[in-house]
């Protein structure tokens, strides 16, 4: 039997398989183990450190302690390393989000330095007077009104609404003659915004044009209908700097900002050629030919 053995061992197609199959295994074994690391470095200088305090100051708004700092820097390292290995895989290809936020921070480096936000007295002055009306604060009305439900009235709420009116015009207390709501019978001044967003765009606009002292016709809304009687209007005066200054301030560095980055954009833009290809229009539907398919419904039906 050994001696059988012995021969078959012998054979070179024999010892070809074995050969060939120690190789599988050991490939098999090296491809099982974990690439071994390359030895990259990461240098987290002072810098970079004041740069992540500062960062986490403004967030947290409070200076980070030092064991907040250790963990703000390892995980800093930890991000740094995962987007390294992210990078050697190629997963930053074809992803749009990836792109979208390499995108913010190249625009992060084209906003302008501080100083270029500063604006001076003239600046602001003319940026409040090309801009009037965003500053000029809205008209402010105090009103009455009796609410008149179309689920009780129905029909006759023309009727009940002139006699209503007329007692009202008596003396007669509007909290008694308004039908149950949770809306407001009697409005203090307010800003017109504020009867906009209660009572809506129509009623807010028709109240503004009613005469004070007196009860109205009805006047409609999303509710229903009102007998509203104006206490007083009144249109506050032209904003001037001292009173917007913050708004305006604000404002302005934001446009300044904006036109700041887009002019860099477009110096940018201008360096680049871009081609566009037209997308091709949908294929129009094929004409139908009204005798040739009534000769196929003739040859269907025969």
């Amino acid at each position: 039997m050994m001696g059988v053995l012995g021969r078959i061992a012998r054979e070179p197609l024999v010892q070809f398989l074995v050969v060939g199959a120690l190789v599988v295994t050991l490939a098999s074994v090296r491809g099982a183990r974990a690439p071994e690391p390359t030895h990259e470095r990461i240098v987290v200088d002072r810098e970079r450190i004041a740069q992540l305090e500062d960062l986490v100051t403004r967030n947290w708004r409070r200076t980070p302690t030092a064991a907040d700092m250790e963990r703000v820097i390892e995980a800093y390292v930890r991000e740094e390393i995962l987007a390294r290995e992210a990078l050697k895989l190629g997963l930053d290809e074809d992803d749009s989000i990836i792109r979208q936020r390499l995108a913010q921070k190249m625009e992060f480096l084209l906003e302008p330095p501080p100083a270029a936000l500063e604006a001076s007295e003239a600046a602001l002055a003319a940026h409040l007077a090309d801009n009037i009306a965003r500053y000029q604060a809205e008209p402010r009305v105090a009103f009455t009104q009796v609410y008149l439900s179309p689920q009780v009235h129905g029909a006759a709420m023309a009727d009940d609404a002139a006699a209503i009116r007329a007692a009202l015009e008596n003396g007669a207390d509007p909290a008694a003659l308004s039908d149950p709501t949770l809306l407001p019978g009697d409005v203090e001044e307010t800003a017109l915004g504020n009867v906009r967003r209660i009572f809506g765009a129509d009623f807010a606009e028709a109240v503004m044009t009613l005469p004070e002292g007196t009860w109205s016709e009805p006047v409609p809304s999303a509710y229903g209908s009102h007998l509203v009687r104006v206490a007083s209007r009144r249109q506050p005066p032209p904003p001037t700097l001292e009173t917007v200054r913050e708004a305006v301030a604000r404002d302005l560095r934001a446009k300044t900002q904006h036109d700041y980055i887009d002019a860099r954009y477009r110096e940018l833009r201008a360096a680049y050629e871009v081609e566009i290809e037209p997308v091709d229009a949908a294929p129009a539907p094929a004409p139908t030919n009204d005798a040739d398919a009534d000769t196929d419904d003739d040859e269907a039906g025969g």
